[in-house]
């Protein structure tokens, strides 16, 4: 649970994202809680958020290490811009519709300044038809990946880089449901600034894709979006049961009323209250899951769908197509010494596995063990309501 600085941390984000005077508290505090405030800030990477709405309050020690901070960050997002710009330019050349999404799309639609939304790359959404030829013309003008076309993700192509900022071109957002891509053009067809597709992407990607692990980054997310007045709210739990993500929003307010009341968006408070309790736990807090959503799903769920689903992704290694990538050689030659190449992958994986399963019981920190368990009790309350 937080402790008392991080309540007045939240409370002190929550004036500053919803325009309720945050001076007003921060002068409150002591020149000892103001620093102990910018650390537990800290550990969230959440300074420059404080630095923007309260730079001529801050501590004089720490002015000038938080303005290098921020004017640093400022000239990475103008480097992110400028690449979008080129990118914007590379599709509308070829006819190739795409939208922004996540960090690209809220750093300059929704937060006030480009810094204050760290992102580590790129993402956008095409439509699946696009996507081979969106991938060489991309490769074209330099945006290069290690890895091949064919070798991508179920939600997006392999990584590009170009001066080092990433981009990951995607063709699926939420993976809940069949025939997703049309669905979702469908949608952005509809409405081409789509802010409440925009914030079941930001709550299902934080809860579902990444295992809470930046969900301190979702929550200022949602609140910048909520403070937004044009939100369709009827649309919004359409869009909920169409991609079966019902119960997230309601997550987020349930679990934090205190902070998110500035918005004046009423729902159900229904969550139980050792969800909500779950949900503080890891978040704004240093227990945190593994860092890897294949094992919190094969070593810690006990849902009988994700069971069918880890089946075939370990699966997946052993068709002939992967096998030839593995090994570096032909697939007539794969398919050829089929059984030996498949035993050798099969000894290999098994290794691995009790390798991984050896370390996660032993020498995995508490903290890791207790959060994937905390995590995967939250996911199995949402898929029950969807």
């Amino acid at each position: 649970m937080q402790n008392k600085i991080t309540k007045i941390l939240l409370k002190t984000l929550s004036d500053c994202i919803f325009d309720k005077h945050p001076e007003t508290g921060w002068q409150i505090l002591s020149h000892k809680q103001q620093i102990e405030l910018i650390a537990e800030a800290d550990n969230f990477n959440l300074r420059r958020l404080l630095y923007y709405y309260l730079k001529e309050l801050f501590p004089k020690e720490i002015i000038r290490p938080s303005k290098i901070d921020f004017v640093t960050f400022a000239a990475k997002s103008m480097q992110r811009e400028k690449a979008i710009a080129d990118l914007q330019h590379i599709f509308n050349d070829n006819k190739i519709d795409f939208r922004l999404v996540k960090g690209a799309f809220l750093a300059s639609g929704i937060y006030p300044h480009p810094a204050l939304r760290y992102s580590c790359d790129i993402d956008l959404l095409i439509r699946n038809s696009d996507s081979r030829r969106a991938f060489d013309i991309t490769t074209a003008h330099g945006w290069l990946s290690t890895r091949d076309f064919h070798d991508q993700t179920e939600h997006h192509l392999p990584q590009q880089t170009k001066k080092q900022v990433a981009l990951e071109i995607h063709t699926s957002l939420l993976g809940t449901i069949k025939h997703e891509n049309d669905f979702l053009w469908k949608e952005f067809d509809r409405k081409d600034v789509n802010l409440e597709l925009i914030l079941l992407h930001v709550l299902n990607h934080a809860t579902r894709h990444h295992d809470f692990l930046n969900i301190e980054t979702a929550i200022i997310d949602v609140g910048f979006i909520l403070k937004q007045k044009n939100i369709d709210w009827d649309y919004f739990k359409y869009l909920e049961k169409s991609f079966k993500c019902r119960g997230l929003l309601k997550l987020f307010l349930n679990s934090y009323p205190e902070f998110f009341a500035p918005c004046g968006l009423i729902y159900e408070p229904d969550t139980p209250q050792e969800i909500k309790d779950a949900f503080k736990r890891i978040s704004f807090s240093k227990i945190r899951s593994i860092n890897n959503p294949f094992y919190v799903s094969v070593f810690f769920r006990r849902n009988w769908k994700y069971f069918i689903k880890t089946t075939c992704d370990i699966l997946k290694p052993f068709t002939p197509f992967r096998l030839s990538l593995r090994f570096k050689i032909s697939k007539r030659k794969t398919i050829c010494f089929y059984p030996y190449f498949f035993i050798k992958t099969f000894f290999i994986r098994v290794k691995k596995f009790f390798k991984i399963r050896s370390y996660l019981k032993k020498e995995l920190p508490q903290e890791n063990t207790q959060g994937s368990k905390t995590v995967v009790k939250i996911q199995d309350y949402i898929d029950r309501q969807n």
